[in-house]
């Protein structure tokens, strides 16, 4: 939880935008990542707590590429996760296994390309996406 951070601010939140991408890499980011840095006290989020059962301690976006060197964190006070950045993160070197909505499990690459992977999170855009993307 990150008490007084405030990352909301972005033009849409659709972060396709190039204005939603600007604001996420120049502002949101680096604010979380400063605040997680700040507090060694501070409830950091890194996928190491699903095992609890809760919703809060499952919740997973894909604003963040898998494994990335950007911390997950929310500015969420009070029950539940809120909004955040909440990626993908595995022991695995280079990806994380992930399930799709079809059933099938596919080890994907930390370098697959933010724009792939927007696009691997929402049937809503139809793009075709070639598996060697990821």
């Amino acid at each position: 939880m990150l008490t007084g951070v405030n990352i909301a601010g972005f033009p849409t939140y659709i972060i396709q935008n190039a204005a939603d991408q600007t604001y996420l890499t120049g502002t949101a980011i680096p604010t979380c990542n400063a605040a997680t840095v700040a507090s060694a006290t501070l409830y950091q989020w890194g996928g190491w707590t699903w095992a609890g059962g809760e919703y809060a301690n499952a919740v997973g976006n894909f604003v963040l590429t898998p494994n990335s060197k950007n911390k997950d964190c929310s500015p969420w006070g009070g029950v539940g996760t809120g909004y955040g950045f909440f990626t993908a993160r595995s022991y695995h070197s280079g990806g994380v296994n992930v399930l799709l909505a079809d059933g099938s499990v596919k080890f994907i690459k930390d370098s697959i390309n933010s724009v792939t992977w927007y696009a691997l999170a929402t049937a809503s855009g139809s793009e075709p996406i070639s598996a060697d993307a990821y």
